[in-house]
């Protein structure tokens, strides 16, 4: 078992995270940490 403190320790989080990863970071590559955090923003919003 994961230690409680860890977010990967609870399958909530994990189902919120993986589409983000899954739609987002692994189809498009980002130059600069501003354009990354817009495209986190416009996916969440």
């Amino acid at each position: 078992m994961r230690p409680a403190g860890l977010l990967s320790a609870h399958p909530c989080v994990e189902r919120f995270i993986r589409p983000h990863k899954e739609q987002l970071l692994w189809m498009h590559t980002f130059s600069t940490v501003e354009e990354l955090r817009r495209a986190l923003l416009d996916w969440v919003v």
